[in-house]
């Protein structure tokens, strides 16, 4: 139990947040703000209730960059949310609940980041690894956004990506979804699947 604060938490919170600027994702339509200072927002939160929250991983815009990747890993923007810190702690104890329900044989948690516009390529690679992380009876999250540069995909696009993650999870054996499709198409959104669990 002493071992499921931030050493186990996945997400960073407040001041575990390393980024300098940060992009918030609007809780009605979904869509990130322009680069703000992650100071300037913590200074304006309400500390009693309210929480900054990283969504998305520190290195993935410098992923590839060698010597750059240090560089880009200070400079660029991750995205992050404000949340009550009271609806954060039921929803905690709620995935802390299914957890133990589910806990024989589902493995450690997953995330696959997409854009809505992913090149096809890259989408396929992904789906690969979706489909064998719920065949491994793994919980997968799929963060999908929009780039904040380059070409926005059309509300088709976005319909047919979500409908291939559908389709990769109904060829798994046993997998099933979690939690719905939460947030907007072409925006900032989150699903929760989850693999087949041993014995059920």
């Amino acid at each position: 139990a002493a071992s499921s604060g931030s050493g186990r938490r996945r997400q960073k919170w407040d001041e575990e947040i390393t980024a300098r600027l940060i992009h918030l994702v609007d809780p009605i339509t979904g869509k990130l703000s322009e680069p703000r200072k992650r100071v300037d927002v913590l200074r304006a939160l309400d500390r009693r209730t309210q929480r900054l929250v990283q969504v998305s991983a520190d290195d993935e815009p410098g992923n590839r960059g060698g010597q750059h990747h240090q560089q880009q890993h200070v400079t660029a923007p991750v995205v992050c949310k404000i949340v009550d810190k009271r609806v954060q702690y039921q929803q905690e104890r709620e995935r802390k609940r299914q957890k133990k329900q589910e806990q024989a044989g589902t493995g450690s948690g997953k995330t696959i980041e997409l854009n809505w516009a992913i090149d096809p390529n890259d989408l396929g690679h992904r789906l690969e690894r979706l489909a064998e992380f719920l065949g491994d009876g793994r919980r997968v999250e799929v963060v999908l956004a929009a780039k904040k540069k380059g070409r926005k995909a059309t509300m088709g696009e976005c319909e047919a990506l979500v409908k291939r993650v559908m389709e990769t999870m109904e060829r798994v054996k046993g997998a099933k979804e979690l939690k719905p499709l939460e947030g907007q198409l072409g925006g900032f959104a989150t699903w929760v699947l989850q693999g087949k669990v041993a014995g059920s």
